[in-house]
């Protein structure tokens, strides 16, 4: 299979992934701001660490509310006691393994600290898919924030190799993916005016279905 049609392959049948994503990403990374900056309260110093542990909890419950089995990726007990921001998810979803992860320098994949994260980001894409047909492949989205803390990329990107400890992570491609604008809630949109009497705040929810 060619660089080109494995791509098509892989991004089609990732699609509902990358759709969740696309809105999970941006409401998990707003529940994480508002942390640092209540509606109506003060602002906080901001933490890359605690910024990453909270949009990881939301972006998990997102993807449990649909059904996703979601859990910690490997490298998280490895840097426990560290404050190392880019630790993050791992999920299961027809044939592939995906870590969702933020950015490291320059946009880039982050540096495998352990034998297991560098065993994930190698892989010959021209060896996709098994004997029965069906595609498989480890993947990585990664996330990125602007100066403002905003969840303004994604790329959805298949990793090709990685020695333990490289800062060099090289890839076989990168596909970008929309993210959603999150919509100020009501309370937010009361607090600007300084009232919060009398309001009753709607619960968001997820419209992307379940995967099978």
């Amino acid at each position: 299979m060619s660089q080109d049609s494995s791509k098509v392959a892989v991004v089609a049948a990732l699609k509902p992934v990358s759709d969740l994503l696309g809105q999970a990403i941006p409401k998990a990374n707003k529940a994480a701001n508002d942390f640092f900056q209540p509606p109506g309260e003060l602002a906080m110093e901001w933490c890359a660490t605690t910024h990453s542990t909270i949009f990881r909890f939301h972006t998990r419950r997102l993807l449990t509310e649909q059904k996703y089995v979601v859990v910690d990726d490997d490298e998280v007990s490895f840097v426990a006691d560290k404050r190392i921001p880019n630790v993050g998810l791992q999920v299961s979803f027809r044939g592939f393994e995906i870590k969702i992860l933020k950015a490291g320098e320059e946009d880039s994949l982050p540096v495998a600290k352990t034998d297991s994260r560098a065993d994930f980001y190698t892989q010959d894409e021209l060896d996709l898919g098994d004997y029965t047909g069906r595609l498989e492949a480890r993947v990585v989205y990664l996330w990125w924030l602007d100066e403002n803390h905003a969840a303004t990329k994604c790329w959805l990107v298949m990793p090709e190799y990685a020695e333990k400890g490289s800062k060099v992570v090289s890839e076989h491609w990168r596909e970008p993916i929309d993210l959603a604008t999150p919509k100020a809630s009501a309370k937010e949109k009361v607090a600007e005016r300084g009232d919060l009497s009398g309001i009753a705040i709607p619960t968001e929810e997820v419209s992307t279905g379940p995967a099978d």
